[in-house]
């Protein structure tokens, strides 16, 4: 992993947002004014922390090429991860337990979370409706593709070696028949994604979140209508190089363009 480090010229600003008894943090980056686009459109990114989802390589690529176009990028901490670490543990552990223990969706608390913030974005002028798209890494990828087929003001999701059925993963292996769990497969979801666009891009050997659930969520993407761009590459395991992050970095940017 590379190290933290902010485009050079950009502005940081972090900021917080409240939903209902929560805080939310949220970090985000705008290229000098001198810079900015006619129309800036917004990138949510998603990784772990916001920090690194922002800062640091490879989950930051797409975030950097957004700037560098005159657009801006934020991210926010989410369960188990950044500054939200809480009694139910960190990373997807922390995911798991809050979920399967706890009693509390972690991903319809994202959801509300992220609604909350595109709000407050669209209120200060900083963001429009038609012209937000998110994407995410792993873990993230999934967020950003349950965060398109839950908020139709997202136009188009990049998934880079997403989750997509965590059942497949081993922290999930004792919960694999919860209807909770089961529930989550974003296969299920697929129209509600119809007349909007999705990249895939995922290594052809990755074991970790599985090749062959994300090939099915292409298909049952494409049955359902949606504007699917899948890449499958050669990178080992559960990793993904330039090439996935700059494709998919390119579809956004030109969804966004042709708004």
């Amino acid at each position: 992993m590379g190290t933290n480090e902010q485009v050079e010229g950009s502005e940081r600003e972090d900021f917080v947002v409240a939903v209902g008894e929560r805080n939310v943090t949220v970090t985000l980056l705008s290229p000098p004014s001198d810079r900015l686009a006619a129309e800036p459109a917004l990138l949510m990114s998603f990784a772990s922390g916001r920090e690194s989802s922002l800062l640091q390589a490879p989950y930051n690529c797409t975030s950097n090429a957004f700037l560098a176009a005159g657009h801006r990028a934020l991210s926010f901490d989410f369960t188990g991860h950044g500054e939200r670490i809480d009694h139910f543990g960190s990373g997807i552990h922390g995911l798991r337990n809050s979920l399967v223990k706890g009693g509390i969706d972690p991903f319809a608390v994202f959801a509300e979370d992220a609604r909350a913030v595109i709000d407050n974005c669209v209120h200060r002028g900083l963001a429009a409706a038609g012209r937000i798209v998110t994407c995410g890494t792993s873990r993230g990828g999934y967020l950003a593709l349950y965060l398109l087929v839950h908020e139709p003001r997202i136009v188009a999701a990049a998934g880079y070696a997403p989750v997509t059925d965590w059942r497949l993963l081993a922290e999930f292996e004792a919960d694999v028949d919860l209807p909770d769990v089961v529930g989550l497969a974003l296969s299920g979801w697929a129209s509600k994604a119809a007349d909007r666009s999705v990249f895939l891009a995922i290594g052809k050997s990755d074991a970790r979140v599985g090749t062959e659930s994300c090939e099915q969520l292409r298909d049952a993407l494409d049955a359902a209508g949606v504007d699917v761009e899948f890449l499958l590459t050669d990178d080992p395991g559960h990793s993904l190089g330039a090439q996935g992050y700059k494709r998919g970095a390119a579809l956004l940017l030109d969804r966004v363009g042709a708004v």
